[in-house]
């Protein structure tokens, strides 16, 4: 951004008063004028929509809905928090979202026409449509597919944020099966905060130089070991217990 293009404004007002999007190379902004009728507008967003969240809830569909016939085949709107954002391709990212009848499901958006995201916040998605012909819980964009994104101070935000669990272990493993998991998954944890200070051992110590360890270490027989594991079978761990 030019100097010339938001005159009048300190260099730690920018970030508040650039623009969303505009056209061209540049922008012209003046702060004599322009910046009392953004700081109306953002009085009036944080004092309406602090207290205005029935109007989202009630123009909006839950996940848990729409493989119900009669939301199924048609464009609905939602009201979701973010999960997860995976980088598909050049073009388009997948979203993980997940709202308050806690079904996790998955659109995936172009980043030229909606820009990034943040995992954890929360989205209102306008005219969106369940694809019932995927494996997966998929939502379709559409021609008219719009993501409205909230303030922090808006009501919808610090009532969805609490209400809409995070992704769970069962969440992660429910993914894609032909999905590389870009992040370690905890199935177990240590319940004992006494074993958090037992030394770290790898399996080669254990399996392989076992009479390298010190004898009062054997004589307990109680390790801490951490490996990573390049394939379960079968492939569900539940299944081993």
């Amino acid at each position: 951004m030019e100097d010339d293009t938001a005159d009048g404004l300190e260099k730690s007002e920018r970030r508040i008063y650039t623009p969303y999007k505009f056209s061209g190379k540049s922008y012209h902004f003046d702060a004599s004028h322009e910046k009392k009728i953004v700081d109306n507008l953002h009085a009036w967003e944080d004092l309406y929509f602090g207290k205005q969240s029935w109007i989202f809830k009630k123009l909006s569909i839950q996940l848990g809905q729409l493989k119900d016939p009669n939301v199924s085949n048609r464009e609905v709107d939602l009201l979701v928090k973010i999960l997860r954002v995976t980088d598909k391709d050049e073009t388009d990212l997948e979203l993980k979202i997940k709202d308050v009848s806690d079904e996790l499901w998955y659109l995936q958006v172009p980043k030229l026409k909606f820009g990034n995201f943040k995992e954890g916040e929360i989205v209102r998605v306008r005219s969106v449509e369940a694809n019932l012909a995927s494996k997966r819980n998929v939502v379709m964009i559409k021609p008219s597919t719009n993501i409205l994104r909230f303030t922090l101070k808006n009501s919808i935000v610090l009532e969805m944020r609490h209400a809409i669990k995070s992704e769970t272990t069962e969440d992660q493993l429910n993914d894609d099966e032909n999905e590389v998991l870009m992040s370690p998954v905890n199935y177990t944890v240590l319940t004992d905060q006494e074993h958090y200070q037992l030394p770290l051992f790898k399996l080669d110590d254990l399996f392989l130089r076992y009479d390298d360890i010190p004898l009062e270490v054997r004589e307990r027989n109680l390790f801490r070991v951490r490996f990573f594991a390049m394939r379960i079978d079968p492939q569900d761990p539940r299944e081993c217990v």
